[in-house]
Parts: structure tokens; sequence; C-alpha cells
């Protein structure tokens, strides 16, 4: 199914306008441009570093579970930082 069946689609039976679908699936697109972008971006950052995005990225959860303890203590600090005064 093309772009057009699905703005027919959620316009049938979604109850939204034609008008309103099209702007929803272009914004969407916008959205994901930007993500594509963004992941270029850190792409190129990891190989000016000798690093590849993808290779790091595999250890994430890794990493995630390894300091999931320290979390609540984050928190903590993260709730009482204020900002200095000027």
């Amino acid at each position: 199914m093309g772009r057009f069946g699905f703005v027919l689609l959620l316009h049938r039976f979604g109850g939204l306008s034609a008008k309103t679908v099209t702007r929803v699936l272009a914004s969407l697109g916008e959205v994901i441009v930007k993500k594509d972008q963004f992941i270029s971006e850190c792409e190129q950052s990891f190989q000016k570093m000798g690093l590849d995005f993808y290779e790091v990225m595999k250890k994430a959860p890794e990493v995630v579970e390894r300091w999931k303890k320290y979390y609540p203590l984050a928190q903590e600090v993260w709730s009482n930082a204020r900002s200095p005064r000027v």
C-alpha cells in the first residue's frame, strides 16, 4: 500500500480529514529525515574518534544494566540541583 492508500484508510476509518492525515504523514516524514540525519551525524562523530557507532551501540544494554543501580542516586541529585544564583 502506497502513501495515498494509507491516507485514504486513515481518512475513511480514522475520521480525520484527508488534509489532516496528509499533514500528519508529512510531519512523520520530517521526523524520519531528522532521525536519519542524527544517526548519520553520530556515525561520523564516532568515526572521527576511531570507533564504530554500531559496535558501541551493541554494548549499550550492558552499560545500562551496569549503571542501573546508580539511577536512584542520580535522580536524587538531579531533583535537589538548583540553578546558581546570579
